[in-house]
């Protein structure tokens, strides 16, 4: 059974880093269609998805987890994942410890 979590935690990782990847690429793309057409808006994400999606990794969590290892599971950057956790530490959803270089954070009981 470790080993079916494992593999999908694995593959999950991959997925997220492909669409990190897309993410820089739009960025790039959409820079480069505001060249040529000054008056272009791209369709932003809602950042209430980021944070949804932090905090649904947070819920499943058996364990507390670093902002990069967040940040890898719903695909954005550390500090955008850094920044939005303080957020919700703020407003008594999730909790912090100091592990090294990083914090830990888990959902409140």
């Amino acid at each position: 059974m470790a080993d079916i979590i494992n593999g999908l935690i694995a593959r999950r990782g991959e997925m997220a880093d492909q669409i990190r990847k897309l993410q820089a690429g739009l960025t790039h793309l959409d820079a480069t269609i505001e060249l040529f057409q000054p008056s272009y808006q791209p369709v932003r994400v809602n950042r209430g998805d980021t944070t949804r999606a932090m905090l649904d990794v947070l819920r499943e969590a058996t364990q507390p987890l670093t902002t990069p290892e967040i940040a890898e599971r719903i695909g954005s950057s550390v500090k955008r994942t850094g920044i939005a956790l303080c957020g919700q530490r703020s407003r008594g959803l999730v909790r912090s410890q100091r592990t090294g270089k990083c914090m830990a954070w888990e959902m409140m009981p």
